[in-house]
C-alpha cells in the first residue's frame, strides 16, 4: 500500500491524510428566487455564499446608508444555515464631478470609504463570517496604482481588527493566482491582520488551476503565512469569448478535477463562480454563462450533477492514500483519490491520464464496490 496519486504537483496530497469538512460554496447565490435558490444550494451540498457588498448600493447619497437589502439577504442566509463571505468593495459616483464610478479610491477619499466599512462591520460582525477587502485589484476592478490600493487595504484591515480582533479577514481575491502581487503585499507588510489568502485560479484546464494553487501556497510558505488558503472564485463559462470557456459536455470533468485538486492541496474553501447563468443570456458573452444552473428554467447543466456528486462524496470524509493499492503499474496512467466516508464506505474518484482505460476494483466485501 502507498501513494496512489503520482501527480508531482500534489506534493502533500500524495502522502498525507487530509480531513475534508464542508468547503463548498457559490458566488452570487441567495439573491434570485430565494426559496428555490436555497433549495438548490441544499441539494448541491453547499455551506458558503460569497456576496458583494457594494458601497454604491448602500450609500447612494453621501452620509445616508440603507442596509435593508443586505439585512434581508443575511437574514435568509442565516435562516438557511449558510455562511457568508462579504466583499467590501468599489467606489461611489458622488466622489467625482462626473458622478460616475472609477474603480479607485484616492487617499483623500479614503476616510469616506472607511466610514462605510466601519458601520458595515459593526453592524454585521456576528452575521458575516469573513470580510474580504476588494476584488481582483490586480485585474480590472482597481484602476489606481498598487501603492494606492495597498494604503486602502492596510487602513481597512487595521480598522476591522480594531473593531473586533476575532473577525476573519481575507485578502482580495487575486486574479489568476497572482503570486507576484501576493509577494508585493507581503513585502509591504500588509498581511499582519490577514487570516485567509484568497485567489481566483481560472484556467483552461484544471491542471492550470492546480499550478496556480501551488504558486500561491509556495509564496505563502516563503513568508511563513500561518492562515488558510481559499479559492473565492473559480469556474468555466459554457460559451462566449473567454479563452477558458468549455463545452457543457466537458464541464463535469472540470468541476470534479478542480475540486479534487483543491481538497488535496489543503484548501479550506472552494467557492464556485457561479450558481446561475444570467437570465436571457447573450450567447456571445461568457460572463452570462458561468452558472451551473439555467436560471430561467432551474434546469441543471451536466456540471451541476458533477458538483453534487463530488460535494456529497467528499464532505466529512478524509483523503487517505494508504486505503487503496495498485497492481500491475496502473498508477502510471490513472490518477485516483480515495475518500474514506465511514468505516464501511470509501469513495474512489479517479480518471485516466491516457485516454479510456478499463480497470478492475476489488474490495474485502463485494457489496461495498
Amino acid at each position: 500500500m502507498g501513494c496512489i496519486s503520482t501527480d508531482p504537483l500534489l506534493n502533500n496530497g500524495c502522502r498525507e491524510v487530509i480531513q475534508v469538512s464542508k468547503p463548498f460554496g457559490f458566488c452570487q447565490a441567495g439573491y434570485y428566487d430565494p426559496v428555490k435558490g436555497y433549495s438548490l444550494l441544499d441539494e448541491l451540498n453547499c455551506e458558503w455564499m460569497r456576496a458583494t457588498i457594494r458601497w454604491s448600493n448602500i450609500e447612494k447619497e453621501k452620509g445616508v446608508r440603507n442596509y435593508e437589502n443586505l439585512d434581508n439577504y443575511l437574514e435568509r442566509a442565516e435562516k438557511n444555515g449558510m455562511k457568508v463571505v462579504g466583499v467590501l468593495c468599489y467606489d461611489v459616483p458622488w466622489l467625482y464631478p462626473d458622478n460616475k464610478t472609477h474603480r479607485i479610491i484616492r487617499a483623500e477619499d479614503l476616510p469616506c470609504f472607511l466610514d462605510f466599512v466601519k458601520e458595515t462591520v459593526i453592524r454585521y460582525q456576528d452575521r458575516i463570517d469573513v470580510f474580504e477587502i476588494w476584488n481582483e485589484p490586480n485585474g480590472t476592478f482597481w484602476k489606481g496604482t498598487d501603492e494606492e490600493f495597498f494604503l486602502l487595504f492596510k487602513e481597512t484591515s487595521e480598522l476591522i481588527k480594531s473593531i473586533n480582533p476575532h473577525i476573519k479577514i481575507s485578502t482580495p481575491g487575486l486574479l489568476f493566482g497572482d503570486a507576484s502581487y501576493l509577494e508585493k503585499m507581503f513585502r509591504n507588510d500588509l498581511m499582519v491582520n490577514i487570516d485567509i489568502i484568497s485567489f481566483h485560479p481560472y484556467a483552461k484546464r484544471p491542471e492550470g488551476t492546480l499550478r496556480q494553487i501551488r504558486r500561491i501556497q509556495k509564496m505563502g510558505e516563503k513568508y511563513n503565512f500561518q492562515g488558510a488558503y481559499w479559492i473565492s472564485e473559480v469556474g468555466y463559462p459554457t460559451g462566449g469569448y473567454l479563452y477558458f470557456k468549455t463545452s457543457p459536455s466537458r464541464l463535469p470533468e472540470k468541476v470534479i478535477k478542480v475540486h479534487i485538486y483543491a481538497l488535496l492541496t489543503g484548501l479550506e474553501a472552494v467557492i464556485w463562480y457561479e450558481l446561475y447563468d444570467h437570465i436571457d443570456f447573450n450567447p456571445h458573452d461568457s460572463q452570462d454563462q458561468f452558472g451551473l444552473v439555467y436560471r430561467e428554467t432551474g434546469e441543471f447543466k451536466k456540471g451541476a450533477y458533477a458538483y453534487r456528486l463530488v460535494s456529497t462524496l467528499t464532505e466529512g470524509s478524509y483523503y487517505n492514500p494508504g486505503s487503496v493499492s495498485w497492481q500491475d503499474g496502473a498508477e502510471k496512467t490513472i490518477l485516483a483519490f480515495p475518500f474514506v466516508m465511514n468505516k464501511e464506505e470509501t469513495a474512489l474518484i479517479a480518471w485516466s491520464k491516457a485516454g479510456k482505460k478499463k480497470i478492475s476494483i476489488t474490495s474485502p466485501s463485494a457489496d461495498n464496490v
